[in-house]
């Protein structure tokens, strides 16, 4: 008779341990976005991984790694020096290596992979797929680049031919929905002038999109907020963020960003896009990820 209420009770315990066990939540996956303002700024890759978390489906916590004002080949040169991201005496590479994220974001500028150092920055994305895929990652692309001229599509094209070369098929085409935005409603200011380095509200909302699609593969749903925390701020206002930062408490994410980024962080504005400007940007992102995913499907085929 104890035989089986031992068997019994064992059975319930192995019950209730199985019914836990798939009752908790799932582990996020692991992102590190590398780069420089421009993928930073108004916190991009955190309020990435908080759409990715609540609409869709993917539980999400990003990293940052890089340096103001440059480009990622400048990160794979003898003592580099990081801002943000690195140990002491890391290198980006063995960060890579060491810490088995589940994606890497590489920003590529259409103004770097087609400028003076164009190039080395262009060799360098191999480099990085490489080492990413060697870790067990998936390479994320950030096409950027708010230029309006020949450069500017020369650069794009540069991005388009490294994806392919690499067999990254995850690119968030944010430079070329720029671009069309600008075709279709020159109206529209994509940045928050006179600041033409970062993007703006508008210009901000729409690179979400692009990032929801590019990890998702799916459109970006109505529900997405349509309502942001923006960094442009005040000399003034910046002066008061810095003495407010020093108290404040921040969570993990923002705890490891930069001084000066956490200032922007106490001081953003909140900004909302109108709902049909929403609506639009939203078609505009997800039009440009399935072009770019049919282009890249047919070139690395």
């Amino acid at each position: 008779m104890m035989r089986y209420i031992s068997i019994g009770i064992l059975s319930l315990v192995t019950l209730l341990a199985t019914s836990c066990m798939a009752a908790e939540e799932p582990r996020p996956i692991r992102m590190l976005w590398l780069g420089s303002s421009s993928l930073y700024f108004h916190n991009q890759p955190k309020v990435t991984t908080e759409w990715l978390t609540k609409f869709g489906n993917m539980p999400a916590k990003a990293e940052v790694a890089g340096r103001s004002g440059t480009g990622v080949h400048v990160y794979l040169r003898e003592n580099f020096k990081a801002e943000y991201g690195l140990k002491p005496g890391q290198t980006v590479l063995q960060k890579i290596a060491e810490d088995k994220y589940n994606y890497v974001v590489l920003q590529v500028p259409a103004e770097f992979i087609n400028g003076p150092e164009g190039d080395e920055h262009d060799k360098s994305l191999d480099i990085y797929c490489k080492a990413i895929r060697e870790a067990g990652g998936q390479t994320v692309f950030y096409e950027m680049g708010w230029g309006r001229d020949e450069k500017a599509d020369i650069g794009r094209q540069k991005i388009f031919a490294a994806a392919a070369r690499n067999r990254v098929t995850m690119v968030a085409p944010c430079s070329t929905a720029w671009q069309r935005v600008r075709k279709e409603k020159p109206q529209f200011e994509l940045h928050n002038l006179p600041d033409t380095a970062h993007p703006g509200t508008l210009g901000c909302y729409l690179n979400l999109c692009c990032f929801y699609a590019a990890f998702t593969g799916k459109e970006p749903p109505p529900n997405v907020p349509a309502t942001i925390s923006i960094w442009h701020l005040t000399a003034d206002e910046k002066t008061a963020a810095a003495a407010k930062a020093k108290t404040a408490h921040f969570d993990e994410y923002d705890a490891a960003l930069a001084g000066w980024m956490k200032t922007l962080v106490v001081a953003g504005k909140t900004a909302s896009v109108s709902d049909d400007t929403a609506t639009y940007l939203r078609k505009v992102a997800w039009k440009e990820y399935q072009s770019m995913q049919k282009r890249l499907k047919d070139a690395i085929r």
